[in-house]
């Protein structure tokens, strides 16, 4: 054959790939081998690329899963090797960011040891692959050992460094209340000088990624910075600032950022769409609801969040799977689930993101009995549920106390070896509220490994059916395995014995939190030891906890110690945490019923008015 040939094969099989045509790719790779040519090196890395953005696609209905494709790629690097290119370094580089893809990390590893050298793209390779598992810290690991070989880094494995550090800051817990991340925080730091040192501080590919990453570690300040500091600013970076506000629940500050940008004359993309949704939800979440027809509704979140959805459709990406699914969230957390449903049903392309989306805005507003259903058709679209489906499938069982759904979800748990700390107690949680404590105990024992959030979701079952005494011996048991309790824990527990009168093991409780496990108590500390004092008419104890309480008392400790008073007919104590409880938060309405309640159980006719001082 002519070396034109092989030339037309190679350029054919490059703009397929290109082109994202990617199934037809390998049929040609194939019908190249049966017309009797012999692919080069050129021919595997378009076939290999293939594959490799097939991987991307692999959790769309429809499209090959990774088993499927990890077969072809086995196939084309025993062909490779058989043909003795599987070490040439851009074969080697496109093996290594395929096995990436396709989650098996140890082959791509061992392809990338095999080659006899590598350049920077075989590192970039190695450090995207290792990124594709969530491995941050090995990421950065290989970052250092990059540098020592003198191997200088380009944008794209700097980018994929400082994603890799994001990884890290998502796992950190805030140090302040300013939800900064400080160990991450210092590597980004680091990470920042090196961009300088190599020269891309103002390469906006890398800055937006250093944005990103000051946004997660909670360094507003160091992010802005960053973003005043681009030579040009784009969508790409704008859309960057706005996710860095909504990181950090910044829900007002990312719309206003966002109207700037409109007013700057940007044409927004569907990155920047998603961002600006996620936004309306966070706005949605603290924003004070609107009760229609049993459903909640958020006025102010909803109207911005129509406005973007309808400037996505008239830009033709409404639809797309990510800002589809961002829209389905949106509505969900709006209250609004006819829209939510209706853009659930013309989305073409779903993936599990799409379901548990849907299934969670059911969820979340009541609608238990709909959220099971589409669990259920999930499966029949051969949909494998993740973490958050189960979560969500299991609230919704919970909420209906429907206690044969949680031994199915139970069972699928088992099945798919999902035994994480949140699901475990989830579902411990369901069969609480399903009153099947032993269900609850026998799932708490079989677990390998012990999760103070399980624990503590079995504490709270045992205390909701008012068994105190279980909820005493779990305490005691996770003491001696060494558990250490948080303040959960103790809220529960101090809770259990206010509505069981077992006061002395309730105090007890309340003292050993800061003396045998030096945990500050809080608000919801103090409402629960004041109720425990106040439900035994111990009222002089009150009275002592309320002057020596070293915070402000939030509404709960008022409103309990206004049911205590109801109890006890004590009305002047009443009128005083009817006072505090309205200082706290003015017209609150359970705490005009609660002293209407201990006047009329008086039998007291008067004229409730406001805190003293006001009218």
């Amino acid at each position: 054959m002519s070396e034109r040939s092989y030339v037309s094969w190679n350029a054919l099989l490059s703009v397929y790939v290109d082109q994202g045509h990617l199934e037809k790719t390998l049929h040609l790779f194939w019908q190249m081998q049966m017309e009797g040519m012999h692919p080069d090196q050129h021919a595997f890395v378009s076939a290999l690329q293939a594959v490799c953005s097939l991987a991307d696609y692999e959790d769309i209905e429809g499209w090959p899963n990774k088993t499927m494709l990890l077969r072809i790629g086995y196939g084309l690097h025993s062909d490779a090797r058989k043909k003795g290119i599987s070490s040439d370094v851009f074969v080697g580089n496109t093996l290594v960011s395929m096995y990436g893809k396709c989650g098996v990390i140890a082959e791509a590893e061992q392809a990338f040891l095999a080659m006899p050298f590598h350049n920077v793209v075989s590192w970039t390779a190695i450090l995207s692959a290792y990124l594709e598992q969530g491995q941050g810290a090995k990421v950065l690991k290989l970052y250092l050992q990059m540098l020592e070989e003198s191997i200088r880094p380009d944008n794209l494995a700097l980018v994929i460094v400082l994603q890799a550090c994001g990884i890290l800051a998502g796992k950190e817990v805030p140090v302040n209340e300013k939800g900064e991340k400080t160990m991450a925080l210092e590597i980004g730091r680091a990470l920042h000088y090196d961009l300088r040192t190599f020269m891309l501080e103002f390469d906006n590919f890398v800055c937006t990624a250093l944005l990103n990453l000051y946004g997660k570690c909670g360094a507003m300040i160091e992010a802005e910075n960053v973003f005043m500091s681009f030579v040009s600013l784009d969508v790409v970076s704008w859309s960057a600032m706005l996710s860095a506000y909504v990181d950090q629940n910044c829900g007002e500050k990312a719309l206003l950022l966002y109207r700037q940008m409109l007013q700057e004359g940007l044409q927004v993309d569907a990155v920047t769409s998603v961002v600006v949704l996620q936004a309306c939800s966070a706005l949605a979440e603290s924003e004070r609801t609107l009760v229609i027809a049993r459903n909640t509704r958020k006025t102010a979140a909803l109207e911005i969040g129509r406005a973007v959805h309808a400037d996505a459709y008239k830009k033709q990406f409404a639809y797309d799977l990510a800002v589809g699914n961002t829209i389905i969230n949106m509505y969900g957390n709006c209250g609004v689930l006819s829209e939510a449903e209706h853009v659930f049903g013309v989305l073409n392309i779903r993936n599990i993101v799409t379901w548990n989306a849907m299934i969670a805005a059911y969820a979340e507003q009541g609608e238990d009995e709909q959220a099971l259903m589409l669990f259920k058709e999930m499966h029949k679209h051969c949909i494998t549920a993740d973490e958050v489906t189960l979560i969500f499938a299991l609230k919704a069982s919970c909420s209906m106390g429907c206690l044969d759904v949680c031994h199915c979800l139970y069972f699928d748990i088992i099945c798919a070896g999902r035994e994480t700390s949140s699901l475990s107690a989830s579902l411990i949680h369901a069969y609480g509220r399903c009153a099947s404590l032993k269900d609850a105990t026998s799932f708490l024992n079989e677990l390998s490994e012990f999760h103070l959030g399980s624990w503590n979701a079995c504490i709270t079952s045992y205390a909701g059916e008012g068994d105190c005494t279980s909820s005493l011996f779990l305490l005691e048991e996770m003491k001696l395995m060494g558990i250490k309790p948080d303040g959960l824990t103790f809220i529960s527990v101090i809770s259990a014995c206010s509505h069981t009168g077992i006061v002395v093991e309730g105090a007890e409780c309340f003292m050993s939190m800061s003396c045998a496990f030096r945990i500050v108590p809080e608000g919801k500390h103090y409402g629960s030891i004041v109720d425990l004092f106040a439900r035994a008419g111990d009222f002089s104890r009150v009275n002592s906890l309320l002057k020596s309480m070293p915070m402000p008392s939030d509404e709960s400790v008022w409103l309990c110690l206004l049911g205590a008073c109801h109890t006890h007919y004590n009305v002047e104590l009443a009128k005083y945490a009817f006072d505090h409880a309205l200082m706290v938060q003015p017209k609150h309405a359970a705490a005009y019923v609660a002293l209407s309640n201990v006047y009329a159980y008086a039998g007291i006719q008067d004229a409730i008015c406001g805190p003293k001082g006001t009218n």
